[in-house]
């Protein structure tokens, strides 16, 4: 069963598609670094 990740995969283009699959990543490693920083202190 295809999902709709995998199905925009194959039609839309590249860029837009990176930026919007890593972002979230992104923010989750913002608030790791936050949440170690706060630890820290």
């Amino acid at each position: 069963m295809i999902n709709k990740y995998e199905e925009r995969l194959g039609t839309e283009r590249m860029l837009p598609l990176v930026f919007k699959m890593a972002l979230p990543a992104v923010a989750a490693q913002f608030v790791n670094l936050l949440y170690s920083m706060v630890d820290r202190i």
